[in-house]
């Protein structure tokens, strides 16, 4: 670990700064779920008008379907009002979602209240989409009380009140394509100083209205995969954030918010932090380039204060220019603007890979130390 530090002021319209990571080992303790779908299926269930059930462990309710004993479920058709409700104790239950549209008025579209562990696939080119009313104790699209392993090779679209995948333990994504759009948090794990959020593959986009991106009551760990994360400016919300620590050893993570939980101690890759004077407005693009190669060229979707920015492609003890607005030809992709496209706007500053010493710049963030938390904590 380094012990020299630079502190670089910028007096534009945005104060950069960016940290070195120590190189220390971690452990993401994902497995494998996607070669779960080779399983043999329990039963396949054919959601509709008139649901029906082939094989064993599955019933039809007035409530919708309810899942009682461990097994694979192969689920499609849709489910304009009800639930998807796991009470297997004890049992290992997984679910594959194949064009499954479930609809919930008044609770979560997916509920397991029991299990000992559930896994949660999406079949390769299908869509499943998840839809809560939020109004039940119960308050995410898919609430999880045990832990939840998201996999597969397609793609689920959650749409929730409040929060969009909750468990009260542990959140596990290891492939396939996510994308959250919730009132409140994204991702919630919510056991106070347990609760892990493990992230080493896929695609997740998350959107939030009111809340946090991703946010752990313990800790993050991200080893793989690619991430936009847009966390609201109420309440001074982050597109990441942890009670504990934050750990980035591989993957490509954009987040966006008020303000930003911290890269810890133990992350071996870059991030940088950018943070704004002034409310940055939606769709404003940010690019931020070294010797005029783009790094990352981005627009997020709604307001945002402060950006973190974390890619194998940044290096240690290099100088980055950041530049907003302009243009860019290319097509984005939640924000994320392909390189080679971008004609620059104002540059704002510039800033080097190494760790600050006294607190983050003139920009009005103010950000956990690296090996501490984030600045905020989970509710």
């Amino acid at each position: 670990m380094r012990t020299s530090s630079i502190q670089r002021t910028v007096t534009t319209a945005a104060a950069i700064t960016a940290l070195t990571l120590a190189a220390l080992p971690v452990d993401t303790f994902a497995q494998d779920a996607s070669a779960t779908a080779a399983a043999e299926v329990t039963a396949t269930i054919v959601l509709g008008e008139t649901t029906t059930i082939d094989g064993t462990g599955a019933s039809v309710t007035a409530d919708g379907v309810d899942i009682t004993a461990g097994g694979t479920y192969q689920v499609s058709g849709t489910l304009t009002d009800g639930m998807l409700h796991v009470d297997a104790a004890d049992a290992a239950v997984t679910l594959i979602l194949d064009d499954a549209t479930i609809t919930n008025t008044d609770g979560p579209a997916i509920y397991i209240e029991a299990a000992s562990e559930a896994t949660l696939l999406t079949t390769a080119a299908t869509t499943s989409t998840l839809t809560d009313g939020g109004t039940s104790e119960q308050d995410a699209a898919l609430y999880s009380v045990p832990t939840v392993i998201l996999g597969g090779d397609g793609t689920l679209i959650v749409h929730a009140t409040y929060e969009g995948i909750s468990s009260t333990v542990d959140i596990r994504m290891e492939s396939g394509t996510v994308r959250v759009l919730a009132g409140e948090d994204g991702l919630n794990a919510n056991e106070d100083g347990v609760s892990d959020i493990t992230i080493s593959g896929g695609d997740l986009y998350v959107e939030t209205v009111a809340g946090d991106g991703i946010d752990s009551n313990g800790t993050i760990h991200i080893s793989g995969g690619h991430i936009v994360t847009l966390g609201s400016l109420t309440d001074a919300n982050a597109g990441i954030d942890a009670d504990g620590e934050i750990t980035i050893t591989g993957g490509t993570l954009v987040a966006t918010g008020s303000m930003m939980g911290i890269p810890g101690a133990t992350s071996t890759q870059e991030s940088v932090v950018v943070s704004f004077d002034t409310t940055l407005a939606a769709d404003t693009l940010i690019s931020i380039q070294a010797d005029g190669i783009e790094l990352l060229t981005f627009a997020p979707g709604i307001d945002a204060r402060t950006l973190l920015f974390s890619s194998a492609d940044l290096a240690d003890g290099v100088t980055y220019d950041v530049y907003l607005g302009g243009s860019s030809s290319t097509t984005s992709v939640d924000g994320v603007y392909p390189p080679g496209g971008y004609t620059p706007g104002e540059l704002s500053g510039t800033t080097t890979t190494e760790l600050p010493e006294g607190g983050f710049g003139p920009g009005g963030f103010r950000g956990g130390r690296p090996g501490e938390g984030g600045p905020g904590t989970a509710p």
